[in-house]
C-alpha cells in the first residue's frame, strides 16, 4: 500500500514541476516575441521620424503623421496626442494630433460627434485642465490607464457608448510631463486592449514626446533660430544617451571621457548590464558630425540595447546591428563600433570590433598588446557581403588594464597636418602603469601638447578599465576558443610591446 501511495505522490510532484516548467517556457517565448515586436516598432518609428524632420516644417502635419503611425502600431481605431500648453499661467492639455474618429472624452453633446470635421475641430480647440476627465486625471496622477472592457465599468464611470476599450499614458520629455496619448478601440472588433498593448504604448510615448518638441521648434522659429534649437536639442539627446556616471562593477575600476569637436558629435559609449555578472562596454563613432551623426548614434544605441537583451553570441550581436543599420540608414552613413564583454565572476573578457580602432591591453607582467580582430563598419555593407566579425576571448587577471578609444585621439592633427598616431598612443600606454583616470588625463594632455593651437577636428572618446593588483586571484576557466579563422586572425594581429 505504502509503495503505491509513494508512487502516486511522486507522480503528482513531478506533474507539478513539469507544469511549472511548461508555463515558464511559454512565458519566456512570449517575452521574446514582445521584445522583437517592440524592436521593430522602435526601428519603424526612427525611420519615419527622421524622414518627417527632413520633409515637414508644419507642426500639425508632422504631428498627425506621428499620430497615424502610433495608431497603426497599436492597431487602434483612433488615437489622440494631447500636449501641455500654458493658458494664462495654468497648465492645460490640448489635442495636437488626431488619427481616426477619436471621440471626445469630456462632458459634451452628441452633436459634436455627428461629423468628423466637427469632432476634429472640437478636439483641437478644447482645453483640458489637470484632473478633469480621463485625460486630465492621467496627466495629474502621471500614471497609465487601461480600461480593457468599458462595458464592465460601473454606471457612474460609463464612457460614451461607442467606446469598447481604451488606453491612456503620460508622455515625458527630460523628466517633464509633455502630455498624454490616448487610444480608443481596437481595429479587430473581437479584441480588447491588454497589458501588452499598454506596455507598447508606454514604450513609444517617448518618441511622441520627442516629436512634439522637435515639431514645435520647426514651426515656431526662424531658420537661424531653428538651427540653434536643433543643435541644442541634439546636444541634449547626445547628453542623455551618454551614461551620467561609470558603473560600479565589482572590483573593476572604470573611467570614461568624451569630448565633441562640434556642438554635437557622433561618438558615443555605453555600459549595459547584461546580468548580475556580465557588463557590455560599447564605444562607437558615427560617420560625419553634427545632428546627422547624433541621430545615427541614437539609432545605433537603441538597436544595441534591444539586441543586448537577447544576446547569445558576439558574432550574432554585431551581425544583427549591421542588418538594422544597413536597412534603416542611407548608404552615406555608417558606424564603427567596438564591444567588450567582461564577466566579473570568472574574469574572462570577449572583444570584437566593426571597423573601429584597436583594443590596448596591459597585463600585470608589463606585457602590452594591440588587439584588432577583423570586422567591417556597421551599416556599410549588406549582411551577405559584410564578411562576418572575428571575436577574441581572454582572461583578465589582477593588475591588468584595457583601453578602447575613437579615432579622434589617434587622428588628431598638429599645425603640420601630422597625425598623433597609434604608435604615440601605444608608447604612452606602454611606458606608464597608471590608474584609469590618471592614464586618461595623461593621454589627453599629450594629445593637446601635440596639436597645440590647432582646433579639434574630430570627437575624442576614451574608456579605460583596470582590475586592481590587490584583488584575490580566482580560478579562471578555459575561455571559449574562437573559430579557427578568428583565432588565427586575432593571433596574427596581436602586437606585443615593441613588436
Amino acid at each position: 500500500m505504502w509503495p503505491i501511495l509513494l508512487l502516486i505522490i511522486t507522480a503528482l510532484v513531478l506533474g507539478v514541476y513539469l507544469k511549472v516548467f511548461y508555463d515558464r517556457s511559454r512565458a519566456l517565448q512570449q517575452k521574446l516575441r514582445q521584445a522583437r515586436q517592440q524592436r521593430k516598432e522602435v526601428m519603424d518609428f526612427l525611420g519615419l521620424f527622421t524622414t518627417s524632420l527632413s520633409t515637414s516644417t508644419d507642426l500639425e502635419r508632422s504631428m498627425d503623421l506621428v499620430a497615424h503611425y502610433l495608431c497603426d502600431v497599436l492597431e487602434a481605431e483612433s488615437l489622440c496626442i494631447f500636449r501641455m500648453v500654458d493658458e494664462g499661467g495654468e497648465k492645460k492639455l490640448a489635442a495636437c494630433a488626431v488619427a481616426g474618429m477619436f471621440p471626445p472624452l469630456q462632458r459634451t453633446s452628441n452633436m459634436v460627434m455627428a461629423k468628423a470635421s466637427y469632432l476634429r475641430e472640437h478636439l483641437k480647440h478644447e482645453r483640458i485642465s489637470l484632473g478633469d476627465g480621463i485625460i486630465g486625471r492621467v496627466a495629474e496622477l502621471q500614471r497609465s490607464l487601461l480600461i480593457d472592457d468599458a462595458n464592465q465599468l460601473p454606471a457612474a464611470e460609463k464612457l460614451p457608448r461607442d467606446i469598447r476599450t481604451l488606453m491612456a499614458v503620460p508622455m515625458y520629455f527630460e523628466t517633464r510631463l509633455a502630455g498624454v496619448i490616448a487610444a480608443v478601440n481596437t481595429k479587430d472588433q473581437n479584441r480588447l486592449f491588454g497589458s501588452y498593448d499598454l506596455k507598447t504604448m508606454e514604450n513609444i510615448s517617448l518618441q511622441a514626446a520627442l516629436a512634439i518638441n522637435l515639431s514645435s521648434i520647426y514651426s515656431e522659429r526662424t531658420r537661424q533660430e531653428r538651427i540653434l534649437q536643433e543643435l541644442e536639442f541634439a546636444r541634449q539627446i547626445q547628453g542623455s544617451l551618454l551614461p551620467e556616471t561609470v558603473p560600479q562593477f565589482g572590483e573593476y575600476h572604470v573611467h570614461a571621457f568624451s569630448r565633441s569637436a562640434l556642438e554635437v558629435g557622433g561618438d558615443f559609449y555605453d555600459f549595459i548590464e547584461m546580468d548580475e555578472n556580465r557588463l557590455m562596454v560599447l564605444i562607437a563613432d558615427a560617420s560625419g558630425k553634427g545632428v546627422p551623426a547624433c541621430m545615427l548614434m541614437a539609432m545605433c544605441q537603441s538597436f544595441a540595447r534591444a539586441e543586448a537583451e537577447r544576446y547569445t553570441m558576439m558574432e550574432d550581436f554585431l551581425r544583427h546591428l549591421n542588418r538594422h543599420l544597413y536597412r534603416d540608414s542611407d548608404r552615406s552613413h555608417f558606424v564603427t563600433l567596438a564591444v567588450l564583454i567582461i564577466d566579473k565572476e570568472n574574469h574572462v573578457c570577449e572583444f570584437a570590433r566593426a571597423g573601429h580602432t584597436e583594443l590596448l591591453v596591459r597585463m600585470d607582467s608589463g606585457v602590452t598588446r594591440i588587439i584588432k580582430p577583423k570586422g567591417a563598419a556597421l551599416g556599410l555593407l549588406p549582411e551577405e557581403f559584410s564578411g562576418g566579425f572575428d571575436t577574441l576571448a581572454f582572461s583578465f587577471p589582477p593588475g591588468s588594464s584595457m583601453m578602447v578609444f575613437t579615432d579622434g585621439i589617434t587622428e588628431a592633427l598638429n599645425s603640420r597636418q601630422e597625425e598623433f598616431g597609434l604608435d604615440r598612443l601605444f608608447q604612452i600606454w606602454s611606458a606608464q602603469d597608471l590608474p584609469p583616470e590618471e592614464m586618461g588625463n595623461t593621454i589627453l594632455q599629450e594629445v593637446k601638447a601635440f596639436t597645440g593651437d590647432e582646433p579639434q577636428a574630430d570627437d575624442q572618446t576614451i574608456i579605460l578599465l583596470a582590475r586592481p593588483r590587490d584583488a584575490e586571484p580566482e580560478p579562471v576557466p578555459t575561455p571559449a576558443v574562437p573559430e579557427p579563422e578568428a583565432a588565427a586572425e586575432a593571433t596574427a594581429n596581436a602586437t606585443p610591446a615593441g613588436g
